[in-house]
Formats: structure tokens, sequence, C-alpha cells
């Protein structure tokens, strides 16, 4: 059709139309929700009924003032969808503009919603639940927060840092618990660390690890690898501080000569002293059948190294460096635990 001026900035759409005609009463379902009373026209024979006097409307329910009897010629026109929205809800007196049960808002990516409180502070959405508010979301100098409200007031805020708890509607520092004795945590996946007791370097814990081990035992002198009954080993590290456990029974010394070493240690021993050599003890909780008579057993972690020594008396004196040997042990058995710093 040929017009004067700008072309039109979208085209119109069918207007939609329904027919009660049959229906009786005065109360009806209608086939598209209505924001308000004008947004569609009544007709009962063909008269027009006048919007909110004659008639009311909610969503789909249409509330006639007077009783339609079922051989009235009565249908619904819908303006409000010429543009394919029901349009915005009449105010209220208090101000307020009410939507119903559900508002959907579809934007296809674009932003959905912005509410500005322009320059000053305090709540930009406040929560009710049967008109009493439970919470909100505000702003406060530059930054915002998500509140409970009530004598308890609880939440969260956010700002450059990230999110902090806030109590009594302000953010506060070392004031609460992660959970409580009622409503407890279940699993905590942390990437990093935590900081535990303090904020400094030395309260810094990144890793905590529970595993097991197989132990090996060989001679230091010729490198040969006794054949074992028994060798189970477990630890527990906690930041760079492993403790380890260990069981092992001897079946045949295999030909290794020399000092025994205990082999595998899950974590390399750090450089901890001053002088080279061994960076940490334990002790033997149990030996027995070893070929020579011993008082004592203990264990020395080497440097560098996840090899570690075994040290002992041998009636009344001390062995020295040299420690207990492959040919002491025989086929017998041992159980120790030692502590050490990992690398």
């Amino acid at each position: 059709m040929p017009y004067l001026g700008n072309a039109p900035a979208e085209a119109y759409s069918q207007i939609s139309y329904q027919d009660l005609t049959g229906g009786s009463g005065t109360s009806f379902t209608l086939d598209y929700p209505a924001g308000s009373a004008g947004e569609i026209e009544v007709f009962v024979n063909n008269v027009r009924q006048e919007p909110t006097v004659a008639y009311t409307v909610s969503g789909t329910s249409l509330e006639m003032t007077g009783s339609i009897t079922a051989t009235d010629d009565f249908y619904v026109v819908f303006q409000g969808k010429a543009q394919q929205t029901i349009g915005i809800p009449e105010k209220q007196t208090d101000g307020t503009y009410l939507f119903g049960d559900s508002v959907t808002i579809d934007a296809d990516g674009s932003t959905v919603l912005t509410v500005d409180r322009a320059t000053s502070d305090g709540t930009i959405i406040d929560v009710q639940k049967s008109g009493t508010t439970v919470g909100s979301i505000g702003t406060t100098g530059g930054d915002f927060y998500l509140t409970k409200s009530g004598s308890n007031q609880t939440g969260i805020y956010f700002n450059e840092l990230g999110m902090l708890p806030m109590t009594s509607g302000s953010i506060s520092d070392n004031s609460r618990d992660i959970g409580q004795a009622t409503y407890r945590w279940q699993d905590l996946y942390l990437s990093g660390g935590v900081y535990l007791g303090g904020t400094g370097s030395a309260n810094y814990l990144d890793d905590y690890e529970e595993g097991t081990f197989t132990p090996g035992l060989k001679g230091a002198s010729s490198g040969n690898v006794c054949a074992l009954a028994n060798a189970y080993g477990n630890y527990t590290k906690i930041g760079k501080i492993v403790t380890v456990n260990l069981n092992i029974s001897v079946s045949s010394t295999n030909g290794a000569v020399g000092n025994m070493q205990i082999t595998g240690l899950p974590f390399t021993v750090a450089t901890v002293l001053p002088a080279t050599g061994l960076e940490a003890s334990g002790v033997s909780t149990y030996w027995n059948g070893w070929s020579t008579a011993i008082n004592g057993v203990y264990l020395g972690a080497e440097e560098n190294s996840t090899i570690c020594y075994v040290y002992g008396l041998t009636g009344s004196s001390a062995t020295g460096a040299s420690g207990y040997t492959v040919a002491q042990i025989g086929t017998g058995q041992m159980r120790g635990t030692i502590t050490y710093r990992s690398t």
C-alpha cells in the first residue's frame, strides 16, 4: 500500500480472535494472556463491552461483571497481540506494576535486564515472601552484595578481591566459618592451597596425599636386589613432610652384598641439614629372624634420593656409619617408620 513519509519501522501481525459463544457464567479462559483489560475487545451480541467495568482480565482469566448465557454471541478480539506482545501491565494505585506469576525475557544473547540505582547506594532488588523482605541485592561503594534480611543478617560481598563474607550488613574479616554442625560441607576441592593459622608463606599448605608403595631391598656394594616374600609400604604426605610405614620380609638375599638399602621411597628426600648425608631418621618397631643377633634398629633416609639405610646396635656397641649389611638380615623380617622432608 502506498504511503507518504518514512517507511513504517515494523510490520503489523494479524489480530487474533476467540469465539466464546456457547459458554455461560462469568469466568472464562482466554487462548492468550493479556496484561490489562485494554489489550482485548470483548463483544456480547456484537456490542463492545467497556474495559474494567464490564470485564477484567488477569493473564488468561477473563471475568465478566454480568453473567453470559449460552445463547449470547460472545467473542474476544486480542488487540494486544497485534505487535506480538501482551503489553505493559496497568499501573497499580501504589505505583507498582503486577506481571502475574512469572516474567520471561528472551534477548537472544543481548543484555536481558538493566537495573540502575543512579548515584546512591542501597537495595536494587528486594526479595520478598508473603510480603515480607527475606533478602536483597544492592550496591555499596561501586561493589555489590547479596544479603539475607532479619536480625541475624548475613550475606556475600563482591569486589575486586572476589567474594567476601558479610555480617550485620557490613564486610567482616575472620568472622565466618564454612559450614556448621547442622549444615556441614561434604567435600572441598581446591586447585590451590590453604592458609592455616596465618597469612604468611609459612602457613600455606598446598598438598595432602595418602597412598601405598612397594619398597625394595638391595646391597649397597653389589647392587643386587633381594628377593622379598613380603614388601608393603604406605605413606602420608602433608605439605613437604612425608611419613612412611613399611614391612619387609626377605626370602633370599639373592647375592646382595654390603649395607642394606631400602629403596622405592614415594618421594625424593630433600637436603635439609648443612652437612651432606642422612637427612631424616626413623625407627624399626619390629624385627625377627635376622642372621645376626641385634639389640636395636633405626632407619636413615639419604638426601636427594629415595633410599633409606638400616642402622642399629649389635651387642653393646654401635655399628657406626656402615650400618647393617644384607648378610645380617638374612631371611629375616623388619617393620619400621620414618619421617622426612621431601623436595
